[in-house]
């Protein structure tokens, strides 16, 4: 069930009901990560909603809650995007719906 919903297009779920997803990037800081996720976000045309990031003794972590409502390219896609740029910069990468996350969090 999870797969067919993730193959869907974002644009299918527009709207009061669209569904946000939990962007994460985990790794050790360098100059231009936000950069190089941001970049790849715009050019899906996905929104960042909000954004939290933080550096622990040369580690960096970053969250994003990301809406995809606007864009034109399915939910693995968008994962398979930012994560081949996660593998490009040297970072960790999870993506994931917020509502499965919280869901499974709730077990």
């Amino acid at each position: 069930l999870f797969r067919l919903l993730e193959s869907q297009p974002f644009l299918e779920r527009e709207g009061p009901g669209a569904r946000h997803v939990v962007f994460t990037a985990l790794g050790r800081n360098r100059t231009g990560i936000v950069h190089a996720f941001s970049e790849v976000l715009a050019e899906l045309s996905v929104d960042i909603v909000d954004i939290n990031q933080t550096l622990v003794h040369g580690n960096f972590a970053m969250m994003m809650i990301l809406d995809p409502s606007g864009s034109p390219v399915s939910f693995e896609d968008l994962r398979a995007s930012l994560k081949r740029r996660g593998e490009e910069v040297g970072v960790l990468v999870f993506v994931q719906y917020e509502d499965m996350m919280r869901a499974v969090n709730r077990v």
